[in-house]
């Protein structure tokens, strides 16, 4: 093979690389586009779901659903479904709040919106 020969074919192995590395740099634009039009359309989803629905703020007196909440009480059976009224002094995210509870009760006073009405 001669001088000549060997540089055109050099030149093009050069201009194929170059064709490859720019198909792959399009690929990749468009899957980075993919992906952001994707993660758009997740979050939107999610936020549906996540609004604050039931409008509370910050004052507002709501009652606390007993779900996971265990007093010294004689039966589960007889307690009460709900706790309240209490006011909300704080909301902490979109679905967090916290409220005001009585002294004598010695729980985290963060809930979620889940657990409110």
């Amino acid at each position: 093979m001669s001088y000549i020969e060997r540089k055109l074919n050099c030149a093009n192995r050069i201009s194929k690389a170059r064709r490859i590395l720019d198909q792959f740099t399009k690929e990749l634009e468009r899957s980075n586009q993919s992906n952001e039009h994707d993660k758009k359309t997740m979050k939107r989803q999610f936020d549906k779901k996540r609004q604050n629905l039931q409008r509370l703020k910050e004052g507002d007196n709501v009652w606390l659903e007993a779900k996971n909440i265990h007093l010294n009480g004689p039966l589960k059976k007889l307690d009460q479904k709900q706790y309240g009224s209490f006011k909300i002094l704080k909301e902490i995210s979109q679905e967090v709040f916290q409220l005001k509870l009585p002294k004598g009760w010695i729980i985290y006073n963060v809930f979620n919106e889940d657990l409110l009405t």
